[in-house]
């Protein structure tokens, strides 16, 4: 039997190229549909942005790749919190960790669906996605506030945490509410991308949309305060070998140390 071990650094990249390629996702696509006149200048829905091509492949790629970078994101703060947990041994903490990323993994599945639908083809679908996105990604920020509290106690990151948790919460009722008000006044023959201020239901799509904005931007505040923690953690995996070399190797190990 042999033993083959690697060690993972730079946890910290993650959250930064998370935000880097979100940030490409959502305001490259938007800027080219504003030149190519594919969408209104009055606060275009994100989605929008990457309604028609040439952005919407843009759009997709960037939005696909946060998602992937999303998930590791998601596992490594999992194993992370476990770890720290384990010298609590708080049963609520563990059930808070399992669930926060079940939700957290549904809101990255739900984001990979608005990618391959843009806003401006089956709309329901990709609306329908973009709220399953949204509301889990919510719920995880909540989830993962507590978890601060519990583990870090009152310390500036935990209500760092708490403040971008709330203002999402906030953003994610007005982007639902004022979003079912402006497609309920909403009587114009054209698609709402190309919204005017004369238009019905012109005000609710406005403040849908800019709260749909700093939602995303909050998100990626808030990946961004896992950068000290990562920074001070190591991803260690063990891979196993028996026999011959031609045998499969097993995973037998994954875990991360923090310092």
């Amino acid at each position: 039997m042999a033993m083959i071990q690697h060690t993972w650094k730079k946890l910290d990249s993650f959250p930064l190229v998370f935000a880097v390629i979100l940030a490409i996702g959502i305001f490259v696509p938007c800027i080219i549909a504003l030149i190519n006149d594919h969408v209104s200048p009055y606060v275009p829905y994100i989605s929008e942005g990457g309604g028609t091509f040439p952005e919407a492949g843009i759009f997709s790629i960037s939005i696909c790749i946060s998602s992937i970078l999303s998930q590791w994101i998601l596992l490594i703060r999992y194993i992370l919190v476990q770890e720290m947990n384990s010298y609590t041994g708080n049963d609520t903490n563990g059930f808070l960790n399992k669930i926060s990323l079940a939700i957290g993994g549904l809101a990255t599945v739900a984001l990979i669906v608005v990618a391959s639908y843009p806003a401006s083809t089956i709309t329901q679908v990709h609306n329908s996605a973009a709220g399953v996105a949204c509301v889990c990604y919510v719920i995880y920020l909540i989830s993962h506030t507590i978890i601060s509290f519990r583990l870090l106690g009152r310390t500036k990151v935990s209500y760092f945490r708490l403040v971008i948790t709330i203002g999402s919460t906030v953003a994610l009722i007005l982007v639902t509410t004022f979003g079912l008000i402006g497609s309920s006044q909403w009587t114009a023959d054209y698609w709402a991308g190309k919204k005017k201020p004369g238009d019905k239901g012109f005000v609710s799509y406005v403040i849908s949309a800019s709260s749909e904005w700093i939602m995303a931007l909050l998100l990626i505040m808030f990946f961004s305060t896992f950068v000290p923690e990562f920074r001070k953690s190591s991803l260690h995996f063990h891979v196993e070998t028996e026999g011959k070399q031609q045998n499969k190797p097993t995973l037998s190990g994954l875990d991360i140390r923090h310092r």
